[in-house]
């Protein structure tokens, strides 16, 4: 996810730019951007983000609290998502989707 330089100061890119490419089985594992070197979003860990976070001078301790609160967020939403989208508009994909964002959500819960 890309970021840009408002009037208000720095901005993440819109979610527009979020795809789930996991189900493309011809397209590599790459993340669009680095966080601390480490581009394969199959091997993520905490730890590539606390290295991103003594690189920009945050507190481990805020990257911490923050990728629980976001990997929780996101394991709590997933299958009501994951049941809407199936209901109105039938496919298979969705389960899918869902199995690799729970997979890597998970590695951020309870640090």
């Amino acid at each position: 996810m890309e970021s840009s330089q408002t009037n208000e100061g720095p901005r993440l890119a819109p979610s527009y730019d979020l795809l789930a490419t996991v189900v493309y089985k011809k397209i590599k594992p790459r993340m669009a951007m680095k966080i601390s070197n480490h581009i394969d979003f199959k091997f993520l860990t905490a730890k590539h983000f606390f290295d991103l976070a003594e690189e920009v001078q945050l507190s481990k301790r805020l990257v911490k609290a923050e990728l629980t609160k976001v990997a929780s967020k996101v394991l709590d939403k997933i299958d009501p998502l994951q049941a809407k989208l199936s209901e109105e508009y039938p496919s298979s994909i969705y389960q899918e989707i869902s199995n690799g964002i729970k997979l890597r959500a998970s590695r951020f819960t309870n640090l």
